[in-house]
């Protein structure tokens, strides 16, 4: 018995104190994902449109990623995560108030993030200040982002961006001179050419050489049938300005290339 008693003791030395009562304990919780499987995690619940699971698997990726100094794969959870967090408050406007974690996220990724990073967070932080109403700081936001060193088919979106947010302080000169870069590089984005054409209606007197020029350049690059219509726009809204015929020189030249017969 004294012998069974000194065994015992080694082994509780060995593996710890021990008592009758841990046998019984409830197994330990599940060992928290990689960043990997909970960036995996958060796709599929985003894609099934479960933007709360989504934004909570996001948020674990961030953290674990960061434990790891993988500074790249934080950013990008982060800015997951930052978006999620718009999805869910789109469609549940009670999560409303979590767009302050959003904003936070986004900072994360700036601060972390590669160069293509910094630009899509700063991109996506400029939007959710102007859905908010906070115009200025949305300037700056996109004011930060060098649009030169943006590829192309990301460019044309974040200068449009830029756009909306002078024109939302009531800088229209500037405005338009972003939707035109924008259009310069994409210009059969709608958005962009609505935008344009809204700003030179707008204008007082009205800019009848910049909105031919303009149209012109347009249908030239294929973007013929929408500036049809915002020329038609235009018409109606200068038809008391007589200089506003030159407008039809636009439409003569979109029918033309679209081989429609005028008069049908």
């Amino acid at each position: 018995m004294a012998r069974t008693n000194v065994i015992m003791v080694t082994l509780i030395v060995l593996i710890g104190s021990f008592s009758p009562s841990s046998a019984a304990q409830a197994p330990a919780p599940a060992a928290r994902p990689n960043a990997a499987a909970a960036q995996k995690a958060a796709r599929q619940a985003k894609s099934q449109g479960d933007y709360k699971t989504a934004a909570e698997a996001f948020k674990v990726a961030q953290e674990d990623a960061l434990a790891s100094d993988d500074k790249k794969s934080s950013a990008q959870a982060a800015i997951e995560h930052a978006r999620s967090l718009e999805q869910w408050a789109k469609t549940d406007p009670a999560q409303q108030n979590r767009m302050e974690e959003a904003v936070q996220s986004y900072q994360h990724a700036i601060n972390l993030g590669d160069t293509d990073q910094q630009a899509s967070a700063r991109n996506s932080l400029g939007v959710l200040f102007l859905k908010q109403g906070k115009t200025v700081e949305s300037i700056q936001a996109f004011r930060e982002i060098n649009m030169d060193n943006i590829e192309p088919s990301l460019r044309f979106a974040y200068i449009y961006n830029y756009g909306r947010a002078l024109e939302k302080n009531e800088d229209s000169s500037d405005a338009y001179s972003q939707y035109r870069r924008a259009l310069d590089l994409q210009p059969g984005f709608t958005p962009a050419i609505e935008s344009a054409f809204r700003i030179l209606r707008q204008s007082s007197p009205p800019n009848i050489n910049e909105a031919t020029e303009l149209g012109r350049k347009l249908v030239e690059r294929g973007s013929g049938a929408y500036t049809a219509a915002q020329i038609h726009t235009l018409l109606r809204a200068w038809n008391t300005t007589p200089q506003a015929s030159e407008l039809l020189t636009v439409l003569v030249q979109y029918y033309a290339a679209a081989s429609i017969d005028i008069g049908a």
